[in-house]
């Protein structure tokens, strides 16, 4: 599988939920976690192309292991998530989730940028305009921020109030706007396969070595230092004769004495 195509398969595992309820356990058809191990190893790979990608890293790692518990927490009926304080119980569960939601949100947002980046010097490098759909991916990322923020008021908070019909119509709109992120990540993918192997070729590679000057390197950069090997300096002509000043007047001296005799 190609590098951002690992990225486009994990969004849709990770996006994407199915899962049945057996009174107080949810199973889920495709965990979190998979998702998130595949999105990983994509942005592994895209790494040596942008920043973005080498710090979203440790929050996928975060999220695997994060996803990973509250999968298993929820095959036990989400016992591991209710605190019992007073008399009162509080669902821990559902603040693990929106907490999920919007590290997901930033990993998101530093997969769109890190699009961004690669449309941008890429361009400059081959001296060509390269176009990832990158401005479409981050029309699609800001609909997923907004739909987030509404959910956590209105599935925590408003839930209570709102019509069943009023709630599947939201319910609706929240899927058709992961359709269209995932769309518009598709189409990226597309772009940025028909473009991968001209940015093989080129000399910009980013690594994660230089990740605070954000620099490219540059191959030709060893032998800019060093001069033409048959230039010789004439600065000092006893260098170039092997003779010492010294030896030099010495000569002149001699060369006097023939001419008096």
């Amino acid at each position: 599988m190609a590098t951002i195509n690992k990225i486009f398969v994990g969004m849709i595992l990770v996006l994407i939920d199915f899962h049945i309820n057996f009174g107080s356990t949810r199973v889920g058809f495709i965990p979190d976690f998979l998702g998130y191990i595949i999105v990983f190893l994509g942005v592994k790979e895209m790494s040596r192309f942008s920043h973005r990608f080498h710090k979203t890293k440790p929050f996928l790692i975060f999220m695997v292991v994060f996803s990973a518990i509250l999968y298993v927490g929820n095959l036990f009926g989400g016992i591991f998530f209710h605190l019992h304080i007073n008399g009162i119980t509080l669902s821990v569960f559902h603040i693990l989730e929106v907490a999920s939601a919007f590290i997901s949100l930033y990993i998101s947002y530093n997969i769109v940028m890190g699009v961004k980046d690669i449309e941008s010097t890429k361009s400059e490098e081959l001296d060509t305009v390269i176009d990832l759909a990158s401005d479409r991916l981050y029309f699609a990322w800001q609909l997923l921020l907004w739909l987030t923020v509404f959910f956590t008021i209105v599935m925590n908070i408003l839930v209570a109030f709102l019509l069943p019909v009023l709630l599947f119509i939201i319910i609706i709109i929240a899927l058709a706007f992961f359709i269209y992120f995932l769309y518009a990540l598709s189409k990226t993918t597309k772009l940025f396969n028909q473009y991968e192997h001209q940015f093989a070729n080129s000399e910009g590679v980013w690594t994660s070595a230089n990740a605070d000057e954000q620099e490219f390197s540059n191959p030709n950069a060893d032998n800019q230092e060093f001069s033409n090997p048959n230039e010789t300096s004439v600065e000092n002509p006893s260098i170039i004769t092997n003779e010492s000043p010294t030896d030099a007047s010495s000569h002149t001296y001699i060369e006097n004495d023939k001419r008096e005799d």
